[in-house]
């Protein structure tokens, strides 16, 4: 039998994903937080890779009452929410993929059977606590001579509106010991900023372990690995994991102790789109710190901008505002009141390769942030008194990258908006190529030794100052 059978389609919700963090204890906040997840290395909530997998077996087991006797799974990229997923499923090849409409691959599954199996008897687990927030590890003092003993999980009678064959066939005990390496994984190694890469799970009809625990086997500093063996009751399981890229803003008092006093923007007003968060935000902190008032805007990150304005007032009396702003609506821009002599644009979406060919919608949605939107926003500033503008340009436009040509296509044109800009307007407009910089919305699974995000504020305000001053 080598046909493939489509054993179920679905589309995981967030109100999904709350369901199974409550059930695993795994509130890691690029599952179950979208404005959270915006700063991650992904840019938006994902499914539980647990969740995922559990769901897979579910669809095989309404199919064929198979008696598994282990799992393995890679998880090759996270599957976004409220996107169609398929499950795929060979039986002949004993092999299960979770794909996209594209046929993409999200999860490469294999199992092993075991004949004769008898389901045995659900041994109960120690009882374990709730953990409130993901552990931020240390990387170099991770311990590969220590055992964990694992105290922590969910809500287990929660598992009861979840995966009803697979807990016929398994038993409670044993499926909700499989959602623990969730929690092990996203809530204490590597906790916070943790990707499942690969786990395999061995399954016993027997108690193994009366006292769960977990080591770390391997870790990889230069890349970020951890590898992971989990001892359980009724089950074994080896699992590869990923400390992944992250990025932290400097506080403002780090800040202050790099910014050179020679630079001066008092009397400045200026307006910062997109200053909730990236280098719009490192600049905000630079320019207050320098003297000038600003306003900055965001989309959907109220709770970002307004810690931007607290940490600022907590270290000076520059005046910072904050405005709502959808750069993608003419009508926002509309209402925009430009009390402003310097606009600074760092409106972006998340960055994004591809590999298969020029994607059309990727491009325009970086069209309509670096071009369209922002020649519109630029007019009405020129209109209403403006004189500085500065739209940041990016090296890409030096190579060639086939990996980012809607980048590099749209900010191409938007060097030419910024230089008709200058030659039909009284505006003033840098638009520099910078180097890739650090901040949460270039992060890459490879570690980069990217340009600092508080360099290039200084190295920014130090370019506004120039033309001020002259």
């Amino acid at each position: 039998m080598n046909d493939i059978i489509i054993a179920g389609k679905r589309k995981f919700s967030l109100k999904d994903q709350v369901t199974f963090a409550d059930y695993s204890g795994d509130f890691n906040p690029i599952h179950v937080d979208p404005i959270a997840a915006r700063k991650t290395l992904i840019g938006h909530c994902v499914v539980h890779g647990i969740n995922g997998l559990l769901w897979a077996l579910e669809c095989v087991m309404k199919h064929s009452k198979i008696n598994i006797k282990s799992v393995r799974v890679k998880f090759s990229q996270p599957i976004p929410l409220d996107t169609l997923v398929i499950c795929s499923w060979k039986p002949n090849e004993r092999t299960i993929h979770l794909v996209s409409e594209r046929r993409s691959t999200y999860y490469s599954i294999s199992y092993d059977l075991l004949e004769g199996y008898e389901k045995a008897d659900g041994y109960v687990l120690p009882l374990l606590d709730i953990k409130e927030n993901p552990t931020v590890i240390n990387f170099s003092e991770l311990s590969t001579d220590k055992k964990y003993l694992n105290k922590f999980g969910g809500n287990f009678k929660n598992g009861d509106q979840n995966y009803c064959e697979l807990r016929s066939a398994l038993t409670n005990e044993v499926v909700y010991e499989i959602c623990l390496l969730s929690n092990i994984v996203g809530m204490q190694v590597p906790g916070l900023h943790s990707l499942f890469l690969e786990c395999e799970i061995f399954l016993f009809d027997e108690k193994i372990c009366s006292n769960p625990y977990y080591q770390i086997i391997n870790k990889d500093e230069r890349f970020g690995i951890i590898n992971l063996e989990y001892v359980g009751c009724q089950l074994r399981s080896k699992m590869t994991t990923i400390e992944r890229p992250h990025y932290q803003p400097k506080s403002i008092d780090a800040i202050s102790k790099k910014v050179p006093k020679s630079i001066d923007l008092r009397n400045r007003k200026i307006l910062v789109i997109g200053g909730s968060r990236g280098i719009g935000a490192e600049f905000t902190k630079v320019a207050s710190i320098l003297g000038a008032d600003l306003c900055i805007t965001y989309f959907s990150g109220y709770t970002e901008a307004n810690n931007v304005v607290t940490e600022i007032h907590s270290y000076c009396k520059s005046v910072v505002k904050i405005l709502q702003l959808d750069v993608t609506s003419l009508s926002d821009i509309d209402k925009i009141t430009f009390e402003y002599d310097t606009l600074v644009y760092f409106a972006t979406p998340k960055i994004l390769p591809t590999n298969n060919g020029f994607d059309r919608n990727l491009f325009e949605t970086f069209y309509t942030f670096y071009c369209k939107s922002f020649e519109a926003i630029a007019k009405r500033f020129s209109d209403q008194g403006g004189l500085t503008v500065y739209w940041p340009s990016t090296i890409f436009l030096d190579g060639n990258n086939a990996k980012f040509q809607e980048y590099i296509a749209a900010k191409s044109i938007g060097e030419k908006i910024c230089e008709r800009l200058s030659l039909t307007t009284d505006l003033t407009v840098f638009f520099p190529r910078l180097a890739k910089v650090s901040t949460d919305q270039t992060l890459s699974l490879m570690r980069e030794n990217n340009l600092d995000a508080v360099d290039v504020a200084i190295d920014i305000a130090r370019l506004l100052s120039c033309k001020f001053d002259k």
